[in-house]
């Protein structure tokens, strides 16, 4: 059988699937692991379902449906909201790809612009993969990405300054949390060097001051401020 490339092992996956599926679909309890570990090998974990995350992480933009399937390693092809609908009462697989594929579309209802589109009065069809999964490491295990697709979509920094890559990474952080950036409200940065410092430590180390230099740098140059910008003049805040 061909082993998710979202998981460390079948077993895991199994078993967190089925814990999420239960909280979703309470009839499912009933179900034996036999009974739809049949189902998900026979739709979703065959060998051609596996996504090549080379060729995905290359794309510009994803669908909704695409980040979804490529959360759990699958080609979109193989795995997405039409081909599970009618699975989710039998498939643990099928239950968390809807649980999975409604938590993300809900955060892009509430926040478009954190995945790097605008919506006027409809869902974006079009997601800023880089985005998605900044978001994606927000979530826990409530949504996982493959390190392997993370670690290929991460943009080049090639000929960047070190100042001009932090100064990036905050502004994402910003994008990720749903923040202006020149309307960082009370308390964001603090939160914005908490995310920073833990998903870009080799940008900024473990303590406070790269954070700090950089923020100074990029408030000079109206990249990025708090909200009650006055209250903090002469502050570099």
């Amino acid at each position: 059988m061909q082993h998710d490339a979202a998981w460390d092992d079948q077993a895991e996956y199994n078993a967190q699937s089925k814990t999420r599926a239960l909280s979703r679909i309470p009839a499912m309890a009933s179900l034996t692991p036999e009974a739809t570990r049949d189902i998900d090998e026979r739709y979703f974990h065959r060998p051609e379902c596996k996504a090549d995350l080379a060729y995905w992480a290359r794309k510009a933009l994803w669908t909704l449906d695409e980040a979804v399937a490529l959360s759990f390693g699958k080609e979109p092809e193989a795995a997405n909201l039409k081909a599970v609908s009618g699975l989710t009462s039998v498939s643990y697989f099928a239950a968390d790809y809807v649980r999975r594929y409604e938590l993300l579309q809900s955060a892009i209802k509430a926040n478009p612009k954190q995945f790097g589109t605008i919506a006027v009065s409809s869902l974006p069809s079009d997601l800023v993969p880089i985005r998605v999964i900044e978001w994606a490491q927000q979530q826990g295990e409530q949504f996982v990405m493959p390190e392997e697709l993370r670690r290929l979509s991460a943009p080049a920094d090639t000929g960047l300054t070190k100042r001009e890559r932090q100064i990036r990474a905050i502004e994402a952080a910003a994008d990720a949390m749903g923040f202006q950036h020149n309307a960082i409200p009370d308390g964001g940065k603090k939160k914005l060097m908490e995310y920073c410092k833990a998903h870009h430590r080799d940008l900024f180390g473990a303590g406070d001051n790269p954070f700090m230099d950089a923020w100074k740098t990029a408030s000079r140059n109206d990249r990025i401020s708090m909200a009650n910008r006055s209250r903090y003049v002469g502050g570099g805040k």
